[in-house]
């Protein structure tokens, strides 16, 4: 087991493993720190973890981690694959989440989602990454595309009010990867996504 917690610590690097859990919190404030993540979302644990001005850097694919939302994230940057994670203030899962000015332009992100967060404070890869922004705002004009082949269930999901309770900010795709799951080409996805005033690319 490795264990932060009850104190401050600036500068330094850690490199988190996979044949250990690593825990993070409570009461751990990280600046400035390099986080090299070699670990599955099982083998990571934040609480009540603060990141500020952190690079973060997953060599693995960082796959279904809520954790995110038990730290309180600011001017942070993040490289690797992170597919199916959430990030913020959800009061579903958590008290203690929050994100703002964080950099994802190194970072491919796909069926992530980010709640109760100023999304014009981040910064996000062009396409083929894309950012639905108020999901469940626009739901009425999500659904009535029609989109190739299990394309819309997915929208219609993340526009659902009740899959989606807690305050909804943002979904996040990457192309290659949301296509794997619903089908379709790029050039389909990208002309739907393009009529959407609401949509970052």
């Amino acid at each position: 087991m490795f264990h932060l917690q009850n104190e401050v610590i600036d500068g330094q690097a850690f490199v988190l493993k996979n044949d250990v859990v690593n825990y993070l919190g409570p009461k751990l404030t990280l600046k400035n720190c390099q986080l090299t993540l070699r670990t599955t979302a099982r083998g990571l644990v934040l609480n009540r973890t603060k990141l500020e001005k952190c690079q973060i850097d997953a060599k693995k694919k960082l796959l279904n981690f809520r954790s995110w939302c038990n730290a309180k994230i600011s001017d942070c940057s993040f490289r690797g694959t992170f597919l199916g994670n959430e990030f913020g203030h959800w009061p579903l899962l958590s008290k203690d989440g929050a994100i703002a000015n964080c950099n994802f332009e190194g970072a491919i992100l796909n069926d992530c989602r980010f709640w109760n967060c100023d999304m014009s404070k981040m910064r996000f890869a062009k396409w083929p990454c894309f950012v639905v922004l108020e999901p469940l705002k626009h739901r009425k004009a999500l659904n009535a595309v029609d989109w190739p082949e299990d394309q819309g269930m997915h929208f219609e999901s993340i526009s659902d009010p009740d899959e989606n309770e807690g305050g909804l900010s943002a979904f996040v795709g990457y192309a290659p990867e949301f296509l794997k799951d619903n089908g379709g080409t790029e050039q389909e996805l990208l002309d739907q996504l393009s009529k959407f005033d609401f949509v970052l690319l």
